[in-house]
């Protein structure tokens, strides 16, 4: 190439009945990189854009059969061809000829006798222009895409909140009752203070838990939540988060049952705490009265299935997996909520950020089983 701004390896079509003509234009253009196809005319112009892809069509207004006017009409009827720079050749200046040119799709015209420097101006500038179009459009479609996840986001942000102070609502609102409430049984009943208070703290520590959580799953997605490893010793994690649970529990009329392994792990023993305290809280709301939940814990290969099972209604099918999106909310045919708060969403951020997985689990009990894998190294 003599011309190092030109486009490298530029495909262009000349179409010219002129066959001195035809031979210029392929001197003048292939002398400078591009590669050129000729034809003589409008029907075997139409026959090579059929076979391939060009850059640029040079095309002579004035030809038997099929005329250049006639030509770029057809071509620019197919989407494949709409953008394709187009470039007249014509030995009429009148501006007639120019408003035709125009009207049929034409990015330049050129008068004949064809000057090969204004011939190598005119195309290099053409195909510039074109160039630029498509960075452009490319460039739109970028700022379209990035324009499109802010206003996604925007969504679930808005969303988010929406749920987060829908769901703590009715933690606050239990708190300020008990209060209320105690602040009554003060002056009337004072052996009922003490139960009412016990109700508000752990309305308080529901409400805390959310909160925290909340902020743990915005962490973990922008990749800060890294847990602090500690070798754990599986029966006395499980046993303590049964023993914290039981008046709550009782108040249901629920047994928990602890089924444990004699299984160490390393991991956060907080995060991990926290994570099985939230799956344990969504059993005991789910199972019936009257009823078992049960906590396990057993070697699965090379990890340590924890896993959380109760004897309520399940979790269909084909939400096991969005149960734990943090945007998603299942409405249950009873008016409960299959996913209340950000509680399932933070604990499969733990297990993310553990380097393992949670699943509902298919259970031979037929129990509904909320399993956390955690790899034992």
């Amino acid at each position: 190439m003599t011309h190092g701004d030109a486009p490298p390896l530029a495909r262009i079509l000349v179409v010219d009945d002129d066959e001195d003509v035809r031979d210029l234009l392929h001197y003048v253009l292939s002398s400078r990189g591009y590669h050129v196809t000729l034809a003589a005319s409008g029907e075997e112009a139409l026959d090579q854009c059929n076979r391939q892809p060009f850059e640029l069509l040079m095309v002579d207004v004035m030809m038997p059969g099929i005329g250049g006017f006639e030509l770029a009409i057809r071509l620019r009827s197919l989407p494949a061809w709409k953008q394709v720079p187009l470039i007249f050749l014509t030995a009429l200046g009148d501006m007639g000829t120019q408003e035709r040119a125009a009207q049929a799709g034409a990015d330049d015209f050129l008068c004949k006798p064809v000057s090969p420097t204004e011939l190598a101006l005119r195309v290099r500038t053409v195909l510039a222009v074109r160039k630029l179009q498509i960075e452009v459009l490319q460039f739109q479609g970028v700022v379209r895409d990035q324009m499109g996840a802010l206003l996604r986001a925007e969504r679930q942000r808005k969303h988010l909140m929406e749920m987060l102070a829908h769901d703590l609502r009715s933690p606050l609102m239990a708190m300020v009752l008990g209060m209320e409430a105690a602040q009554e049984a003060l002056l009337r009943e004072p052996e009922q203070v003490g139960q009412l208070i016990r109700e508000a703290l752990v309305a308080a520590d529901t409400m805390q838990r959310m909160i925290t959580d909340t902020l743990d799953v915005e962490l973990n997605e922008d990749g800060g939540l890294l847990p602090r490893l500690v070798e754990i010793d599986a029966v006395g994690l499980l046993r303590d988060l049964a023993a914290s649970m039981n008046t709550r529990a009782a108040e249901a009329a629920i047994h928990i049952q602890v089924e444990v392994e004699a299984v160490h792990l390393a991991a956060d023993r907080s995060l991990l705490a926290r994570a099985l305290a939230n799956l344990l809280e969504n059993a005991l709301r789910y199972a019936p009265p009257n009823s078992v939940v049960r906590l396990c814990a057993h070697r699965v290969d090379s990890s340590v299935a924890l896993e959380v099972l109760d004897q309520g209604p399940g979790v269909p099918a084909p939400l096991r997996e969005r149960i734990f999106d943090k945007h998603i909310r299942v409405e249950r045919p009873d008016a409960q909520r299959a996913n209340r708060g950000l509680g399932l969403s933070f604990c499969r951020a733990v297990a993310i950020a553990h380097r393992g997985s949670i699943r509902v689990a298919e259970h031979p009990s037929g129990w509904t089983c909320f399993q956390l894998l955690l790899p034992v190294d």
